[in-house]
């Protein structure tokens, strides 16, 4: 851009061009015309008032002009004055409206902490008028529990740069607001001066109350649920009823809050309500309890069939038979619940409380719900105890027909008679040494019992022939563990104990029958059943040979270990033997 010329330099440049030349001429044109002396004089004057006119021309000029510029720049000044105030009170009413329009309140303190700007929210939300505001602490403001933590926000503003603090700002009518309050320091030419902001999040206390309100409810409500569920837990995995009424009574003084629990009994045979379990109760006379239908309060609720609940000392006091023993110890509140369960009384629930309380409807609902449990526990242990009484007296039905299948096979045959006992017993012992599970002992027993069952199949001519059978009687002889098995294998309660009756003539070696199973295959209860089988004959009287000595018959399952026995099960059937020697040598000598 081309620079605009210099006027006052170009003026004076002229000024001294022309000066010059007039100096260098004019005297010579004067001098040129003049006639005379006087005219002389006269060209003279009139050359000087020229010069001085021309000058002050010139300066004129000059000087109008600069005035002409001065006053143009003082116009472009003020234009520009104009136009910077307009842009200043835009941005100021802008900065207004933005302030204005923020969410929440908006504040600015002095260094002495008084308010110097602030937003309509302010005074509106707090309804504080706007000429009050000017020069109000901000201290004042806030709820006195709060201010503390105010001022401990506002220093760590200064000192960190910003802080934020949760506090309640009092309203013009005393109200209580909740607010979120971020302060932030801005450093300014006298000092630094606090802006902050702060919403209200009165909505959000109260959803977050709600939701304490909401959480502690599904916490109370989750307690009972864990309650029940470990009743149930303590009902499925224990047959123990002490043990399932030990964990509903914990449960019920956990989410009930009462001090003590009591369960009773109900006794339809002698219609009497005894003792089942407590937990809290002092002494044990309550532990000996025995109360009629309608005796005293827990009588009364099972006679009655309905919840009874007493707040009152005296009545309570009352209403406990002194025999339990409770009746001094001074409860201010008692519950007796009847437990029902299918419209049979199995008991009464009591919950003792040393001070009068008044229970609402949701404690009673967990009551209710808790001793519906423990009624269920009962149910559930009167049914079990009926199904192992049965399971029990079955039991026995089936051990003395097994035990009356092996008398019978012994009365058949005169020369066996004792046999199966005596086996039985000394098969079972070295059984559970040779380390068979004691669960499978009792499979163990009757299979020795019921070893020769097979020979029901043999004919009397065959089974009781005096003399030697022939190939084909002995052939059949040799089908009983056969005989057996069809015997037994319909029966599931006998199937466990085929083994005997099925392989204990079958040889170490391989060379016995029906199967000619060898070593392992043969099953371990047969093979310990086999060298007390032989020992048990070698031992007994026979028509056609006296019984063997115990050492004879010793050294006969010794010798043939490997061949005909198990070696490890005669190992263990001599130690056994051994060791009952000289048991038996210490009972004599004692």
């Amino acid at each position: 851009m081309r620079s605009k010329p210099n006027y006052v330099v170009l003026a004076a440049g002229a000024y001294l061009l022309v000066s010059a030349l007039w100096v260098a001429f004019s005297d010579r044109m004067v001098l040129a015309v003049a006639r005379d002396l006087e005219h002389l004089a006269s060209l003279q004057t009139l050359k000087g008032w020229f010069f001085v006119s021309l000058s002050t021309a010139l300066v004129g000029g000059l000087a109008w002009r600069q005035v002409g510029i001065e006053r143009r720049f003082q116009a472009r000044v003020r234009h520009e004055l104009e136009a910077s105030e307009a842009q200043l009170r835009a941005a100021t009413e802008f900065t207004d409206a933005v302030i204005d329009s923020l969410p929440g309140v908006f504040y600015v303190t002095d260094p002495q902490g008084r308010l110097v700007r602030w937003n309509r929210n302010f005074s509106a939300e707090l309804g504080y008028p706007e000429e009050a505001m000017a020069g109000m602490s901000p201290f004042d403001l806030f709820a006195p529990e709060d201010r503390e933590r105010v001022r401990e926000a506002v220093a760590r503003a200064l000192r960190e740069g910003a802080a934020r603090a949760e506090v309640a700002f009092v309203t013009a009518d005393g109200r209580r607001v909740p607010y979120s309050l971020t302060g932030t320091r801005v450093d300014t030419a006298n000092g630094p001066v606090l802006a902050g902001m702060g919403l209200d999040v009165s909505e959000q206390h109260d959803a977050n109350v709600r939701i304490e309100q909401l959480n502690h409810e599904l916490n109370h409500r989750l307690g009972h649920i864990s309650a029940l569920r470990e009743i149930d837990s303590a009902i499925v995995a224990s047959l123990d009823l002490s043990a399932v009424l030990d964990t509903v009574l914990r449960q019920l003084r956990e989410r009930l809050g009462v001090d003590a629990g009591c369960v009773l009994l109900y006794d339809p045979g002698l219609e009497r309500l005894r003792f089942g379990a407590s937990l809290g109760l002092p002494g044990a006379a309550h532990r000996r309890t025995s109360l009629r239908l309608g005796e005293g309060l827990p009588g009364r609720a099972a006679l009655e069939r309905r919840p009874v609940a007493v707040n009152d000392r005296e009545a309570i006091a009352a209403g406990l038979p002194p025999s339990r023993g409770l009746s001094d110890v001074g409860f201010g509140a008692y519950v007796a619940m009847p437990l029902i369960a299918k419209g049979q009384l199995l008991g009464v629930l009591e919950l003792f409380q040393h001070v009068r309380v008044e229970h609402g409807a949701d404690w009673h609902d967990v009551l209710s719900a808790l001793a519906s449990q423990a009624a269920l526990a009962l149910e559930n242990a009167n049914l079990v105890e009926s199904l192992q009484r049965s399971n029990a007296e079955m039991l026995a039905a089936y051990e003395r027909t097994i035990e009356g299948w092996s008398r019978a096979l012994d009365l058949r045959d005169e020369e066996t008679e004792g046999h199966s006992r005596r086996v039985t017993e000394q098969t079972v012992r070295l059984a559970e040494r040779l380390g068979i599970p004691r669960d499978q002992l009792v499979h163990v027993r009757r299979g020795a019992l019921l070893h020769d069952i097979g020979k029901m199949g043999v004919p009397d001519e065959v089974l009781l022939k005096p003399g030697p059978l022939t190939d084909a009687e002995w052939a059949l002889m040799k089908r009983h563990p056969e005989f057996a098995y069809q015997l037994l294998l319909p029966i599931e309660f006998l199937r466990p104990a085929l083994a005997i009756p099925y392989c204990h003539h079958e040889r170490w070696d391989g060379s016995g029958y029906p199967r000619g199973l060898k070593g392992e295959e043969i099953p371990l209860p047969a093979r310990a059943f086999a060298v007390v089988d032989v020992y048990d004959a070698l031992t007994s009287d026979r028509p056609y040979r006296p019984a063997w000595t115990r050492e004879r018959a010793l050294a006969y399952i010794r010798d043939n270990a490997g061949s005909q026995f198990d070696p490890r099960v005669v190992e263990e059937f001599l130690r056994m033997m051994a060791e009952e020697s000289r048991e038996a040598e210490a009972v004599q000598m004692g």
